[in-house]
């Protein structure tokens, strides 16, 4: 069975409603101004490919753009923007198989787009079924760094006119991100000796079980985090201002990054702070 996993914002609506809900927020919660001639276009990809669509938006868990999380059974009732998508995906004939599960963020402002990968990955893991897939998505390539050979990125705005999401051009376009599911094969987290080592430092990292290791250090917070074959350890650090990713090699390049959010300043902090494992 082949699957495509279908953000909403910047795929099912472009630039123009985004303005537009922005101004008339209160509305917005009851109806979400989707695009039809996006469905019209997504079935038709449907179709094509014999696809059968996995909702992995941020709607899936939220009533708004706050954090009020929804069980996943009563999402459709709570919030009037997945009535609509449901309402609009039965009337082109496109199958809805399911929502990802919404795998537990250990802090409390924490950035959706980077839990989307471990989202999918959750699904895949329950779902093995699932033969080839597709992420519609307008996130950049490194949010999804795992799976970013799967993701068809739409962009809100294409034109510069404020046109965009998923488009005609887009009926082509997908079917080289069709690909098969990678086997996962899951091994201890701490057979990683980097993680190992980061995990045991002096910094005093958060334990979040299969979510990685978590800090706060004043308004700076870092996340450290494993691919799903446990082999590559990733950061991911933010602010009220900025968020950054990527992928760490070994434990000088992790000290770079501390160096980097002022946690680490001195040779001596360095020394302080490392514990061979």
């Amino acid at each position: 069975m082949k699957v495509l996993f279908l953000d909403i914002d910047g795929v099912m609506k472009d630039d123009h409603t985004l303005h537009y809900e922005t101004e008339h927020f209160d509305e917005y919660l009851k109806k979400s101004f989707l695009l039809e001639d996006k469905f019209i276009t997504l079935a038709e990809i449907c179709k094509k490919y014999d696809l059968k669509v996995v909702v992995s938006s941020a709607w899936k868990c939220n009533d708004s753009y706050s954090n009020h999380p929804i069980p996943i059974e009563n999402v459709e009732e709570k919030f009037g923007g997945l009535k609509e998508l449901r309402k609009l995906l039965d009337k082109y004939g496109i199958e809805l198989y399911g929502y990802t599960p919404d795998v537990p963020n250990p802090g409390e402002q924490w950035c959706q787009n980077m839990c989307k990968e471990y989202d999918i990955t959750a699904f895949l893991i329950e779902h093995p079924e699932v033969t080839d897939y597709v992420i519609v998505d307008d996130l950049f390539e490194n949010d999804l760094y795992t799976l970013k050979n799967h993701l068809l990125q739409t962009k809100y705005n294409e034109d510069g006119k404020g046109n965009g999401g998923l488009l005609p051009h887009h009926i082509e376009d997908i079917k080289d991100y069709i690909q098969p599911r990678e086997e996962v094969i899951p091994e201890k987290m701490e057979d990683n000796p980097l993680y190992k080592q980061i995990k045991y430092s002096e910094f005093g990292f958060q334990d979040c079980g299969s979510f990685g290791l978590m800090k706060t250090f004043d308004d700076v917070t870092i996340h450290i985090s494993l691919s799903f074959d446990y082999k590559t350890v990733f950061y991911h650090w933010y602010d009220d201002f900025e968020y950054k990713r990527g992928k760490l090699n070994n434990y000088e390049e992790f000290i770079e990054v501390m160096r980097f959010i002022n946690v680490v300043e001195t040779p001596e902090d360095v020394k302080k702070l490392e514990r061979k494992c």
